[in-house]
């Protein structure tokens, strides 16, 4: 068992995506080595169900931004003006009592790019092996194109300075792997790569409940997540209107739930659609209960400017662990596409709102499909092989 500095800003009982991923690589990655977490402070305001295990030895370092919410956001978006929001965590000294363990392996992970960029910092004062693991990508990302200048130039530095420096680098998806190879084609990116892909652990959906609808013929859609920026209901929302005109005795056996929070710029479609569209919201391991009694799951991306989706959502591997049908209003190339297609769920493009109808027609229409949870996204095995690499650096 190796010694693992894990380097994180998020984590439990910071609520989001990425800390999800981080709380559950991280309770199974202490099955098999000795791990610490260097993570961001807790807040009086924040609890969490996600509790570590009690062999993870955490270290909460602080991060100068005001503790009162409303001013800490305040001070995120004057600093992330000129650099990372989180930037100023990524200070420490060779003084620091946590930096004066002896550790075999740093392992960070990203967003945010602090994370990274402390973990070159801790690379260049211990000189031990380092992996840094990326969810999206940083200095290109396609969303972030409001950022300053002097932004763009602090986060292409920084991402210039981990990709040539970390040992190991990891990558949800080929497109993403391969923007980086394009980005620093001196730094023989491909030779130190590997491609990882998120997982679901299925001892997390729990037995499952019932859900009781008014009427049993009804057929619940939902979706997990948040609509926010370029990510839309609207193509969602515009085939409901031509179904219900077409289809209108099936229309009403439609139920659509949105589990999570929707941009206001978003309530006047949820306002005029066809079919009423309740807005709820869940913890995580509340959500994961509810995919396993939903009829079919949505997943609605954010459309990419030039077709490829990069992306890899952590919503989608944790749709395939609850086994149940999927339809995705996603791009058709990339390897979230490539994934649905493999399992035989549905999907079609955003602007396919023919498409979209059809396949709702066909979803109301049809038996239900019996699926299977992939094993190769289960937990287990991912993060074996994430332990494997740790073993074999350290």
């Amino acid at each position: 068992m190796k010694r693992v500095l894990a380097v994180s800003y998020y984590a439990p009982p910071i609520h989001n995506a990425e800390s999800i991923l981080v709380w559950k690589t991280l309770r199974a990655l202490s099955q098999y080595h000795h791990m610490s977490l260097v993570t961001a402070p807790s807040y009086a305001n924040e609890n969490s169900e996600l509790i570590f295990p009690l062999q993870l030895h955490i270290i909460r370092k602080p991060d100068a931004k005001p503790t009162d919410r409303t001013l800490r956001r305040i001070f995120e978006r004057a600093l992330g003006m000129i650099a990372d929001e989180n930037i100023l965590w990524s200070r420490f000294t060779r003084e620091s009592p946590w930096i004066q363990h002896d550790f075999d392996v740093v392992y960070s992970r990203s967003q945010p790019g602090a994370s990274h960029i402390m973990a070159w910092k801790i690379k260049k004062m211990i000189h031990k092996p380092w992996i840094a693991q990326f969810s999206d990508p940083w200095a290109n990302n396609p969303y972030h194109t409001k950022r300053t200048r002097l932004r763009q130039k602090s986060d292409r530095h920084w991402e210039e300075c981990v990709v040539r420096d970390a040992d190991m680098l990891i990558f949800p998806t080929e497109e993403l792997s391969a923007i980086y190879e394009e980005s620093y084609p001196q730094l023989n990116v491909q030779s130190k790569s590997m491609i990882l892909p998120h997982h679901y652990t299925p001892e997390l959906y729990g037995d499952g409940f019932s859900v009781s609808n008014s009427d049993d013929r009804s057929t619940v859609l939902r979706y997990f997540g948040e609509f926010y920026g370029i990510r839309s209901p609207e193509p969602l929302i515009r085939a409901l209107s031509y179904f219900a005109q077409s289809d209108p005795d099936l229309a009403r056996r439609v139920k659509i739930e949105f589990v999570g929070n929707v941009e206001s710029k978003f309530s006047n479609l949820l306002r005029n659609s066809p079919i009423p569209i309740r807005v709820d919201k869940m913890s995580y391991l509340e959500s994961l209960r509810s995919m396993r009694n939903t009829d079919v799951l949505l997943l609605i991306d954010a459309p990419s400017p030039n077709g490829v989706n990069i992306f890899l959502p952590s919503k989608l591997i944790d749709y395939l662990g609850a086994a149940k049908p999927i339809f995705a209003i996603t791009d058709q190339k990339g390897t979230t596409s490539e994934i649905l297609r493999q399992y035989g769920h549905s999907l079609c493009s955003h602007d396919d709102i023919q498409g979209i109808v059809a396949v709702l027609q066909r979803i109301m229409q049809d038996k239900p499909m019996h699926f299977s949870a992939p094993l190769e996204f289960a937990t287990n095995n991912v993060v074996a092989r994430l332990a494997d690499l740790i073993e074999r650096l350290g």
